[in-house]
């Protein structure tokens, strides 16, 4: 969950095309990791 919330702060100091573009895919990676972890420690 840190690794999500600091890739959300960070990303809202980019620029618009920035982004859209690399901060969009730095965001969905970061909530996929959480995402996988937390599976994965269900299991």
């Amino acid at each position: 969950m840190n690794i999500g919330e600091t890739v959300w702060k960070t990303t809202e100091t980019f620029d618009l095309f920035s982004k859209r573009s690399i901060g969009l895919q730095l965001v969905r990676a970061a909530d996929s990791m959480s995402a996988n972890i937390s599976e994965g420690y269900d299991q």
